[in-house]
């Protein structure tokens, strides 16, 4: 896969992992998760998003689209929507509700 998608333009690993994102995303839309990052190829931070000493952010390759928020605590979605890779919270049961004004989870 690293020969079959090397690059000449910009740096190799940042156009190896735009075509492997770009891959993924279609085997995404056609309902297949490809979790292929890991910490030391293409690594997703989300630590940015976490508090210190918090850890509600992780990332998902195929995370569900509609969550828990005070808009939708039912969490679910009007539309059938393919997992979308990304930084998603993990609220705990106390706090099970994400707040998108607040971007943390609340009870």
């Amino acid at each position: 896969v690293t020969d079959a998608c090397a690059c000449d333009t910009g740096g190799d690993c940042e156009c190896f992992c735009t075509a492997a994102a770009a891959y993924a995303k279609v085997c995404s839309d056609h309902g297949v998760c490809v979790s292929w990052r890991t910490p030391s190829i293409c690594p997703m931070f989300c630590d940015y998003y976490n508090n210190e000493g918090g850890c509600e952010w992780h990332y998902k390759p195929c995370g569900a689209p509609c969550m828990k928020t005070c808009r939708n605590p039912s969490g679910r979605c009007a539309y059938h929507l393919p997992g979308l890779e990304g930084c998603y919270p993990n609220c705990p049961g106390d706090r099970p509700y994400f707040s998108e004004e607040e971007m943390k989870c609340v009870s």
